[in-house]
């Protein structure tokens, strides 16, 4: 593990149901295998982390749930994040996650700035040519509300073809 990764390691305060996500995201070579061929590991992450969230729902409430996972996800990716930019959205992220209920307002802020940097970056919002791309989109699904169930699940799956900042290139 390298410093940058290991500076930011999960802390006692994750949520020990969700520490399966942190410790099960796939590694930049499983999700380019999985995209090309899908398999059994990369469909297991899916479900176990939609089992996970739907049993910590079931205990304390889907809105509880959906922070747990939400600061989960900006952990792992503060963990794969490579640049400088990148780096200072996910802490902020981070920050925002770190209550229980962020404000929706601060949320959409930052949704915002990430999305018009990516648009500066790239002449548009949607292009995804790197890892930093990739960090910051998985990012941006990180930066909404509790919505509905469907939601969490397109997220997680969204979260899972980004490869949390796998290098494309």
């Amino acid at each position: 593990m390298d410093a940058h990764a290991s500076s930011h390691a999960v802390t006692s305060d994750t949520p020990v149901l969700l520490e399966w996500v942190v410790a099960h995201m796939p590694s930049p070579a499983e999700s380019r295998a999985a995209r090309l061929m899908p398999d059994t590991e990369h469909v297991d992450f899916f479900r176990t982390t939609m089992a996970t969230f739907d049993s910590q729902a079931a205990s304390h409430g889907p809105v509880v749930a959906w922070a747990s996972l939400a600061r989960t996800t900006v952990v792992a990716l503060r963990t794969r994040s490579s640049t400088a930019q990148a780096d200072r959205f996910v802490l902020e992220a981070q920050r925002l996650w770190a209550p229980d209920n962020p404000q929706e307002a601060d949320l959409e802020r930052l949704r915002i700035q990430v999305w018009q940097y990516l648009n500066a970056k790239n002449g548009n919002s949607t292009t995804i040519e790197d890892a930093e791309d990739r960090v910051l989109r998985c990012l941006i699904g990180m930066l909404f509300p509790f919505r509905t169930h469907g939601d969490v699940a397109d997220t997680v799956e969204w979260s899972q073809q980004m490869g949390l900042g796998e290098d494309v290139s």
